[in-house]
């Protein structure tokens, strides 16, 4: 990562450079904020790492484990954060001061991506051929993406549990079914109930029959329509 220092009310913001995929992502760290708004780092430490256990917004791609040296030499951790996360942690930061700071800071990320962005696009190609390398680039990382989005949906899909009307058109299934083998034997019926939902669990290797992934509903529909009473004996 490239390091770029801006100073702001006699103090320096440190901001960290990445680069993903050729976009500049820009970086604060939790020293600078540490020393910005007053703070001891320790407990920024622990206040970011009680938001990340329990945010899902915070990702990895937001907060980034870094560490850094002191005077003595020693390795100490810190956290780099880039605008959305540092805009969460600092918003319950109250008073005028800290108000300020961080219109401030925010400020500063802006115009650091700004400058970042003017100057990536000062470096746009011109000749044809690298122009032509850029756009296949460009339809590589976009297929890429393609994929991947394709991918999530389709485990979501794959997933994705049985919706109301689908767990109960099963349940209503299965008591057909018993009513059908056991009649008005309750005592049967009673043993065949469990013994249905025992044999569903089985094939489909479940812990319970509504945790069924909707796509193989209709699966499990034919399944209950197949029980014969040899299968449960």
């Amino acid at each position: 990562m490239k390091q770029e220092v801006v100073s702001l009310n006699g103090k320096n913001i440190r901001f960290e450079i990445a680069t993903d995929n050729g976009n500049n992502i820009v970086f604060t760290d939790s020293i600078t904020i540490a020393e910005v708004f007053g703070k001891k780092h320790k407990v920024v430490i622990k206040a970011i790492e009680d938001d990340v256990a329990c945010n899902e917004f915070l990702t990895e791609h937001k907060i980034v484990p870094s560490e850094y040296t002191d005077r003595s030499g020693k390795k100490n951790k810190m956290y780099l954060l880039d605008r959305d996360a540092f805009s969460y942690y600092v918003m319950g930061f109250t008073g005028e001061k800290a108000k300020k700071w961080k219109l401030e800071y925010i400020k500063a990320f802006n115009n650091m991506e700004k400058a970042l962005k003017q100057k990536q696009q000062q470096k746009l190609p011109s000749n044809p051929m690298e122009i032509l390398e850029l756009v296949f680039q460009v339809q590589k990382d976009h297929e890429k993406k393609l994929v991947e989005v394709e991918t999530k949906v389709k485990v979501l899909e794959d997933t994705k549990r049985l919706e109301g009307w689908q767990e109960k058109k099963l349940i209503d299934l299965k008591n057909q079914k018993v009513f059908a083998l056991a009649g008005d034997n309750k005592e049967l019926a009673t043993k065949l109930h469990r013994k249905v939902w025992s044999l569903f669990k089985k094939h489909f290797s479940l812990p319970r029959y509504n945790e069924l992934p909707a796509v193989k509903f209709d699966e499990g529909v034919m399944f209950i329509n197949k029980i014969k009473i040899e299968d449960m004996l």
